[in-house]
């Protein structure tokens, strides 16, 4: 069943993001070459096509056609591709905590947070406000694995708010995460795609700062960031993607098609004292302008391929 929970408070262009104060994470320069240039588009050009005169005649005359294939420019993901369709009428929620298998929730502007203690359950069309630790909750020691998020909204609206999803066995399609101090913890079996995470809420408190990532994993298996737009905080937050293996491996991952931005390293993907990730990292761009120290921070690994990733 769905059982509501008491209420709790209501509270692009890329490069257009404001700057917030604060001191960068000061990490070291990649341990990978830069970027790899982008193949260009070649032009091909079709078989010549015979023509053949009348029976009468013996001359034959050879018209060549040349047609040229262009490739149109890639189109991340942004406020138009993510988030609750615009033509979805949406019904009012408490927060929920849902305990069924199967369960389906669509259609709902949650007031607060969806707590998920059960398998199979599905979350779509759907916008979740709040100021919880934690929007949308995989809670994967009381039964929650194979969780669906599709075409929903996630905004955090205080402080408290230290994750847009967490925190593992789930799968995020087309989702708009904005306010909180992370986007998505992805600690094993997760996938993100086709993703916007942008405007997160960075926090001062005593001359300290938060460590904002947009995707932020600390050890896991089989997690796949791919097709994703993240515009991190500009050269202040810690970074747009980190899958460092701070507790456990990071084992069998792959990161591809995304584009980055901001943060003071904008991607690690590099050990911690728990070993070297293992994968892939291909088809990145990571843009110039937005972090302070390095565009990547990589381990060096036969067993972490880091392929075609370039610097706009």
């Amino acid at each position: 069943m769905i059982r509501p929970a008491p209420r709790t408070l209501v509270l692009g262009a890329l490069l257009a993001l404001a700057a917030c104060s604060g001191d960068g994470d000061g990490s070291s320069a990649p341990t990978t070459d830069d970027s790899l240039a982008a193949a260009e588009a070649a032009p091909t050009t079709t078989e010549p096509a015979a023509v053949t005169a009348p029976a009468t005649t013996s001359s034959t005359t050879t018209t060549t056609t040349t047609t040229t294939t262009t490739t149109e420019p890639r189109i991340w993901p942004d406020a138009s591709t993510t988030g609750v369709p615009d033509d979805v009428v949406l019904r009012p929620s408490d927060s929920l905590t849902i305990t069924e298998a199967g369960a389906i929730v669509d259609g709902l502007e949650v007031d607060g947070f969806i707590l998920v203690q059960a398998p199979d359950v599905v979350i779509r069309n759907t916008l979740v406000r709040g100021e919880a630790q934690n929007l949308i909750d995989c809670d994967t020691q009381n039964l929650c694995e194979n969780l669906l998020i599709e075409d929903t909204t996630i905004i955090g609206t205080g402080e408290r708010c230290q994750n847009g999803i967490g925190f593992n066995r789930y799968t995020a399609r087309r989702v708009d995460i904005s306010g909180c101090i992370d986007g998505a913890k992805a600690h094993g079996f997760t996938t993100i795609e086709d993703s916007w995470i942008h405007d997160l809420r960075r926090i001062e408190d005593g001359g300290e700062s938060s460590h904002n990532d947009g995707i932020q994993s600390t050890g896991g298996e089989d997690i796949v960031v791919r097709g994703n737009r993240i515009d991190a905080i500009p050269q202040r937050q810690t970074s747009a993607i980190k899958l460092s293996a701070d507790r456990r491996p990071v084992v069998d991952v792959l990161v591809e098609d995304n584009l980055l931005y901001g943060g003071t390293i904008t991607m690690y993907v590099n050990d911690q004292g728990a070993g070297a990730p293992t994968g892939l990292v291909r088809d990145n761009v990571i843009v110039s302008e937005g972090y302070t120290t390095a565009p990547w921070r990589i381990t060096s690994n036969p067993a972490l391929e880091f392929v075609d990733n370039e610097e706009w």
